[in-house]
């Protein structure tokens, strides 16, 4: 089955002349799993975006903000409402490029006054989000590999 008609249908995008950003035109959830796996998902797969939980035990979000966006407009924006998602207990891994790897090098070479990665700094990400959410709710715990951070939250 290919996913692109699919695909094509119903993730249309909406572009805001005004700021630059892109979202999407509708809410859609895409579930994929192994056809031979069907039958033993069939109880777990919502069939509308009704039945998506509320609550999650475990959120990866990967590259899920620019890095060129505010620190303050990232957290409000985008990590506390990820983290208002997670179940008591829950935990969320926050994974993100450094721009010390080859995309960073080319876009730099390319695009030097843009800036992709001006708030690629883990630490001064990690100090915003405690400014912004409740101290003793959460620990904060980060890991800095070759060209990723990985910030882990939990609950």
């Amino acid at each position: 089955m290919s996913l692109s008609p699919y695909i094509r249908k119903n993730w249309k995008l909406s572009f805001n002349k005004k700021n630059g950003s892109i979202k999407p035109k509708s809410k859609i959830f895409l579930t994929i799993y192994r056809k031979d796996q069907k039958k033993k998902l069939k109880d777990f797969i919502p069939r509308n975006i009704s039945e998506i939980p509320k609550k999650y035990d475990f959120i990866i979000a990967s590259q899920c903000f620019k890095l060129r966006s505010p620190l303050t407009q990232t957290v409000k924006n985008v990590i506390k409402p990820l983290l208002s998602l997670l179940n008591f207990k829950g935990k969320m891994f926050l994974i993100y490029s450094s721009g010390k790897d080859f995309t960073g090098s080319f876009l730099k070479y390319y695009y030097p006054r843009n800036g992709f990665y001006k708030n690629s700094e883990p630490k001064k990400l990690i100090s915003q989000i405690k400014k912004n959410i409740e101290k003793d709710k959460f620990k904060i715990k980060l890991e800095k590999l070759k060209y990723t951070s990985i910030i882990y939250l939990s609950i």
